[in-house]
């Protein structure tokens, strides 16, 4: 939602305009969600990825709830 001048639209809602300014509420210190595809995924994920982030030159793309929470891949 970025005009053709390059400046911010104005009708941004909160999560866009935290995303924007790089103010994620990632919440680290609190429990994950009693969500399985939240937290099972990120379980099978962290092996495959720490794997890979050791050994190639890759980037990962997830989605934010991904990264947030204790149970999230930032760790």
């Amino acid at each position: 939602k970025i005009s053709k001048n390059g400046k911010h639209h104005p009708n941004l809602c909160d999560s866009e305009r935290l995303y924007i300014n790089f103010d994620l509420p990632y919440n680290f210190e609190k429990p994950c969600p009693d969500d399985p595809l939240l937290k099972v995924r990120n379980e099978k994920w962290m092996p495959k990825l720490t794997n890979h982030l050791s050994s190639e030159n890759c980037f990962v793309a997830v989605g934010q709830l991904h990264l947030a929470y204790d149970c999230g891949l930032i760790v």
